[in-house]
């Protein structure tokens, strides 16, 4: 089995283990590799033949309507492109000149099934001086070390000089 199905798109499936297969159970392998690495499959959609990196099918099924930006670039936790596991992925969009990563998220309808999308509030990392540590954003320095992410944000605004003893500060990666 190759786990939890992601979506179904068109004529084929596609699981958050990055295996795709048709709707009969038949695994499909990549048609070809792109000069970065990364796996293409040729499909046949809507009666046309479709070349699609095997990261735009994983993105796909997070996009809520064919509106949806696709993302500007994408990287590998691991830096395989050739594995396009749902946990190794990470989706990228340019925005004022700097790099913002899409934060991947799921959650559970109401009838119990576990959806997965993308987060659009772009997350700046945060570092705690006194620990070290980077965070994600405001939000995750907050749950990690139990102080409230409001006052975390005041304080990397300057607005606040510390939070519960700690003090914060933006890092620009590039």
């Amino acid at each position: 089995t190759e786990g939890k199905l992601l979506w179904m798109f068109d004529n084929v499936l596609v699981y958050i283990s990055g295996r795709v297969s048709t709707i009969d159970g038949i695994f499909l392998e990549p048609s070809e590799y792109d000069e970065q690495g990364n796996p293409i499959y040729v499909l046949f959609m809507n009666g046309q033949k479709s070349r699609i990196p095997l990261w735009r099918l994983m993105y796909g099924g997070y996009i809520e309507d064919s509106s949806s930006r696709v993302p500007d670039k994408v990287g590998f936790h691991d830096n395989n492109p050739r594995n396009c596991a749902l946990d190794n992925l990470r989706f990228f969009e340019v925005l004022d000149g700097s790099e913002q990563e899409l934060i991947v998220g799921q959650y559970t309808d109401k009838e119990g099934v576990v959806r997965y999308h993308i987060d659009r509030r772009y997350h700046r990392r945060v570092r705690c001086n006194e620990n070290g540590l980077l965070y994600l954003g405001p939000r995750e320095a907050a749950r990690d070390l139990g102080l409230d992410a409001g006052n975390i944000s005041s304080a990397l605004k300057g607005r606040r000089r510390s939070v519960g003893g700690y003090t914060f500060v933006y890092v620009d990666e590039g």
